[in-house]
């Protein structure tokens, strides 16, 4: 497979060269397709890439963006206890054992068992 940015660098090089070689830009597409200034004449190419010429290069393909679309704000019912809001507290939670604190606590574990 191609990568597309390898793809167009070099091509636009090779585009570059045949246009500093020819002059114009019908033979420089030519020259493109081809290697000489004729054959893309002879086979179609040059016409194409002229007719496509004056198409639009791109249409619009935007998306909305996030800050694009408005919120729909919901409004929260607030629990209350005795009157008055009152926050919840998070529990404190134990960071996961590393796999060397894992092995360690198993094979300190392990120590005081006899294999028979």
């Amino acid at each position: 497979m191609f990568d597309p940015c390898t793809n167009l660098h070099v091509g636009s090089r090779i585009l570059a060269a045949c246009h500093a070689r020819y002059g114009n830009w019908p033979k420089a597409y030519s020259c493109y397709y081809s290697g000489n200034p004729v054959t893309g004449y002879r086979h179609g190419y040059v016409g194409k890439v002229l007719q496509n010429g004056t198409k639009p290069i791109l249409t619009s393909i935007l998306t909305p963006r996030a800050s694009d679309v408005p919120i729909q704000l919901i409004p929260h019912k607030k629990k209350k206890q005795g009157g008055k809001f009152t926050p919840r507290t998070i529990k404190s939670i134990n960071k996961p054992l590393t796999l060397r604190q894992r092995r360690l606590k198993s094979s300190l574990s392990n120590s005081g068992t006899t294999n028979e």
